[in-house]
């Protein structure tokens, strides 16, 4: 049996949402939610499933078991938590997109909602399993490389709008390289943000390059 899946928020994520959930042989597609209908309209024709205005309404009327939310919202943080609760309080299992929310507290009662009702809700943090990520930790369970120093790491994804310093990024944007460094050097990683190359030229320790993500690692 195939697993029942909707997607609510129809923007460029929640359309490739769609798209591969549509194409995987163990999940079927039932419907699409969106707050602006032509852009529900939009992503569901092409799949030949029901769109909705409504969160809520989408639920109650195609039974997804699975529920990916991928609605923006101020730097596509601030829209998760209504329809997050909607799915969990409908019984359904929630995919995230990133960030979980822009507002801790929120975030907090998502989890807690989770676990009340005794079901799956993950944040599709993805760039924990890109080729770079997996070659830093499997690098480190080799024993290549020692103790990470720190990360350099440059975000080429444009900014929507300036910001008042250089360094200030849209927050679901800013927790990625993070997490990949997370993931590459374990659970406590001593991990130091460095905004120039030359930091880690300065700390005389060698560097490797994976795929954009420059780190400066302890010799052992």
């Amino acid at each position: 049996m195939k697993l029942r899946v909707g997607v609510i928020g129809c923007g460029p994520i929640g359309r490739l949402h769609a798209r591969i959930y549509s194409g995987l042989p163990i999940a079927e597609l039932v419907g699409v939610c969106d707050i602006v209908p032509d852009r529900a309209r939009a992503c569901a024709e092409p799949h030949g499933v029901p769109w909705f205005a409504d969160a809520r309404e989408m639920i109650a009327k195609v039974s997804p078991r699975v529920v990916s939310v991928a609605t923006g919202g101020h730097e596509y943080g601030s829209d998760h938590y209504e329809p997050t609760i909607q799915a969990l309080d409908a019984g359904c299992h929630v995919l995230c997109e990133k960030p979980i929310c822009n507002d801790v507290s929120k975030a907090a009662e998502m989890v807690a909602r989770a676990r009340e009702k005794k079901l799956c809700l993950a944040v599709d943090l993805n760039h924990r399993f890109t080729p770079a990520a997996r070659q830093a930790r499997r690098w480190l369970d080799e024993g290549r490389l020692g103790s990470l120093l720190f990360a350099n790491m440059a975000l080429w994804i444009g900014k929507p709008k300036d910001e008042e310093s250089p360094w200030f990024h849209m927050k679901a944007l800013n927790p990625t390289p993070w997490t990949c460094c997370a993931t590459s050097a374990g659970t406590s990683p001593t991990c130091n943000a460095s905004p120039s190359r030359r930091r880690a030229e300065a700390c005389g320790q060698p560097r490797r390059s994976i795929s954009g993500l420059q780190a400066a690692w302890w010799a052992t």
